[in-house]
């Protein structure tokens, strides 16, 4: 379940969309889909980010935005890992999460690994 204090160490974390830098009608993101109704174990930080609500459709609604999304570590699929990196495409940084609610700049990774 997603708290507000939850809530608000993300809103700290990612201040803006890492998509587009849009930081008005921001949501939460499951980056690994929970399904419809699906488990509140996927209620992370490092499963959940911040984008524009936009963003947040267009990856769910367009299969060319969501292939794009794989590529940042904004969508994930079934079986990748919640340490795959978050791309920020405001600042241009890589990013790991961290299972407190923070984000530390990592070395981009190899290409193809998405």
């Amino acid at each position: 379940m997603i708290t507000d204090k939850m809530r608000r160490i993300l809103k700290e974390r990612d201040p803006y969309c890492l998509h587009c830098g849009d930081d008005v009608d921001l949501v939460l993101h499951h980056r690994k889909n929970r399904g419809m109704g699906g488990s509140k174990m996927l209620d992370h930080y490092t499963n959940l980010i911040r984008v524009c609500e936009y963003y947040n459709f267009k990856m769910e609604a367009s299969e060319v935005i969501a292939e794009d999304a794989r590529k940042f570590g904004h969508k994930l699929s079934s079986w990748q890992d919640f340490s795959e990196p978050v791309y920020n495409e405001c600042d241009g940084n890589w990013y790991a999460l961290k299972d407190d609610g923070t984000k530390e700049v990592i070395e981009a990774p190899e290409q193809g690994m998405f």
